[in-house]
């Protein structure tokens, strides 16, 4: 997408992360072929140790009792109780890590955690084969109510469908995180960028688009209706239109959102 972006196949592209692909957007915009509109959030999060809420809180409401009401950091997990919990089925001597996909940044990052944390030798990293199986696997034992540990972020749709809970983690500090990776991730700075024509072509979407900011709670409540529904992008569009045009409206002259919001009430 963002080479798509650099070529003009796309015009714009809506949600970069800036630290996972830093050098390909130095070398972008060192030769002028993307320009920055805005930054689209900087609350995003990553972890690699993420669980169930209920798996520490139990569900009331599902029937779930707490199934490890004492975890809470990623330093507990070497505890013969929790390496029994999240037993990996082909391995009953270690417990499993569902890990993103072969060439995502994370697959590298939460190896080196589990190492870095002295949890090698307890638990199996299992890297998902794309990012629909890293969701089903999570989906599936929500579903049963069963214990499940692994890599997961947000904004995305499984963050805002899901009461989750990533593990705490030493506070991010870039020495560290330069060395071992032994700290949280950092929040990464989502950008919206265009290609260089693009402004001359639509200036008022550019405008637009430098205005555009959206936390990951909005974008995580966008992607779950999205989800729930089973519509087209364009639904959630819809829906994000007519039930927070506190936030939309912002973005644009308010004639232009006037004439958004008596299309969308047809709709």
């Amino acid at each position: 997408m963002f080479q798509g972006t650099r070529t003009g196949d796309i015009d714009v592209y809506m949600e970069g992360w800036l630290q996972n692909q830093q050098e390909a957007y130095d070398e972008a915009m060192a030769t002028g072929d993307i320009v920055q509109l805005s930054w689209l959030n900087d609350d995003n999060w990553q972890s690699g140790f993420t669980v169930p809420t209920y798996v520490i809180k139990g569900d009331p409401d599902r029937g779930i009792e707490p199934l490890a009401p004492n975890l809470k950091s990623v330093f507990d997990l070497d505890q013969p109780e929790y390496k029994e919990l999240f037993q990996n089925p082909e391995n009953k001597e270690k417990g499993l890590l569902m890990n993103g996909p072969v060439g995502w940044q994370c697959e590298m990052t939460t190896i080196e955690q589990v190492k870095t944390y002295g949890l090698d030798d307890d638990y199996d990293v299992m890297n998902a084969g794309s990012q629909e199986g890293l969701f089903a696997s999570l989906a599936a034992a929500y579903e049963k109510g069963n214990p499940w540990l692994g890599y997961i972020w947000g904004p995305t749709w499984i963050a805002g469908k899901l009461d989750l809970t990533p593990l705490e983690e030493p506070a991010f500090d870039q020495a560290v995180w330069d060395e071992n990776f032994g700290c949280a991730w950092p929040a990464v700075d989502l950008f919206v960028a265009a290609h260089k024509d693009f402004p001359a072509k639509a200036p008022d979407v550019t405008e637009m688009f430098k205005k555009w900011k959206l936390n990951t709670a909005t974008l995580d409540e966008v992607l779950a209706y999205l989800d729930e529904s089973g519509g087209e992008p364009a639904d959630a569009a819809i829906w994000f239109l007519k039930n927070r045009e506190e936030l939309w409206t912002e973005f644009v002259p308010s004639d232009i959102a006037d004439k958004v919001k008596e299309a969308v009430a047809k709709m």
